[in-house]
């Protein structure tokens, strides 16, 4: 079994609970005690963030750990005592990124995101922008695709 942990639970770390203070740390408590700890030991997580993030200190390179591998070794996961565990997490947190707060703004949904581009291009504007700077996310279905590659073949 695998779980996608976001910002929840990092490998050797936590997420941060700058959002809403020590009530967003009595949440990570609780989701860490509800959600993550009664999950077996053998259980993959893949956190959204690693080392080099400053969401959190003390963040593994590794990219996944196991359930029983973060319960032995991860610091947040020796505090029973709720206040406690609130105090370790407060006591921790880095300073905020100078993005954070923007960052924070998109996901309340006070500041829009950047709409991407739907357009469909043709091989040779796809090139062109990509000359400029562009990303190129190609959303066909893969059988279409497939299609297409099939069809250019002499």
């Amino acid at each position: 079994m695998v779980r996608l942990t976001g910002d929840l639970l990092f490998v050797g770390s936590v997420g941060r609970p700058d959002l809403g203070g020590a009530g967003a740390a009595e949440d990570i408590f609780e989701s860490l005690r509800r959600v993550l700890l009664p999950l077996d030991d053998l259980v993959e997580i893949y956190p959204a963030h690693g080392a080099g993030s400053s969401c959190r200190k003390a963040m593994s390179a590794k990219a996944g750990s196991t359930i029983g591998f973060e319960r032995r070794f991860n610091p947040a996961f020796r505090y029973d005592d709720k206040r406690a565990f609130v105090e370790f997490i407060m006591a921790g947190i880095p300073p905020k990124p100078a993005a954070f707060d923007r960052i924070v703004a998109r996901t309340r949904g006070s500041s829009p995101w950047p709409r991407p581009s739907r357009a469909r291009n043709s091989a040779r504007e796809a090139r062109e922008a990509i000359a400029q700077g562009a990303f190129v996310l190609d959303l066909r279905e893969v059988a279409d695709f497939g299609e297409a590659q099939r069809a250019r073949r002499p």
